[in-house]
């Protein structure tokens, strides 16, 4: 039988999504695509993600606590 997946851990978690949108940043400045909306789009990837972490595990936490 397989177990449940142990939860990946919030740092863990953005460690990989920063690292993933900073590669594809990387990406197209290397393509020389870097416009001031693309620089806008990433910065609000990067907040939105973040916040989005950041209340998931919180939602989280508190359903395990109940």
């Amino acid at each position: 039988m397989s177990e449940p997946r142990k939860p990946m851990g919030y740092i863990l978690r953005a460690v990989m999504i920063n690292a993933l949108l900073i590669i594809s940043f990387v990406q197209i400045q290397r393509a020389g695509k870097v416009t001031p909306g693309a620089i806008a789009i990433y910065v609000g990837m990067a907040i939105l993600a973040n916040i989005l972490m950041y209340f998931g595990a919180r939602a989280r936490r508190r359903m395990q606590n109940r």
